[in-house]
């Protein structure tokens, strides 16, 4: 309802200067007439001057309601910042982590800084290490065993996973955390986040991410061929999306004031 009458109010704001345009020039014309004669020579003249004057006083009203929806644009996005900005970093974390882990074959603990920069270096570079051996290539994986909680050195253990049941693994908690994210704030999300989060989602559900193990079928893939390029470009655009997502908020960050 706010952003219907700010739109209204700037409709009403762009009518009040067409009509003092319009005033200006019936009283230019109106002096004209009783000073002078109203002939061909005025009329020509006038023709060019109205229209620069109308292209000029358009171009600077767009301007300026360009500048005033900027401006609350920012500050709606601010609001949501103050709200949810802790939230979407654990968010990203969790998504940028699980791409690095995904692509690298291997855990990976980085600064906030750190995984934005790995994860888009990765999006860029993705054909030197999504090869013809991708998906028969193990991932390393430390798993964590609750019956031993207080032994440090027995309770987290490195395991070699095969690609399919680390895939499996992948997608099932990466959308679980989107859905959860989406479901949960989506009254909150400005639109554009809405889209890079949806994004995310519809690629993890391209074929690629499909495993026999998603219909409980564990089948031996180790000769299994692909079509790198297209691991490549979802991978890529995948990245691209998640790199998108741990800098929407970066304006705000680092502000005292927000």
């Amino acid at each position: 309802m706010k952003t219907m009458k700010n739109k209204y109010k700037l409709l009403k704001e762009d009518w009040i200067l067409v009509l003092v345009v319009l005033a200006i020039i019936s009283t230019n014309i109106a002096l004209q007439g009783y000073f002078k004669s109203l002939d061909s020579e005025f009329w020509f003249s006038l023709i060019p001057n109205f229209i620069a004057d109308a292209i000029s006083v358009l171009l600077s009203a767009y301007v300026i309601t360009r500048l005033i929806q900027k401006g609350e644009e920012r500050r709606a996005k601010e609001k949501v910042y103050k709200a949810l900005g802790k939230r979407l970093d654990a968010l990203n974390t969790k998504v940028a982590e699980k791409y690095i882990h995904f692509i690298t074959k291997k855990p990976t603990k980085e600064s906030e800084q750190g995984l934005t920069n790995q994860v888009k270096d990765l999006s860029n570079n993705i054909e030197l290490y999504v090869t013809s051996n991708f998906v028969r290539e193990e991932i390393k994986v430390f798993s964590y065993n609750p019956s031993q909680p207080t032994d440090i050195f027995n309770s987290v253990t490195e395991e070699m996973w095969s690609y399919q049941k680390f895939c499996y693994f992948f997608k099932k908690q990466l959308k679980e955390s989107l859905d959860e994210f989406i479901n949960r704030y989506i009254s909150l999300l400005p639109e554009d986040l809405r889209e890079n989060l949806f994004i995310i989602d519809d690629l993890l559900m391209t074929g690629i991410f499909v495993t026999p193990l998603e219909f409980g079928v564990e089948l031996d893939i180790s000769n299994a061929q692909i079509k790198e390029e297209d691991f490549q470009k979802v991978l890529s655009e995948l990245g691209e999306e998640i790199y998108k997502l741990m800098n929407y908020f970066q304006e705000f960050k680092g502000d005292k004031n927000v």
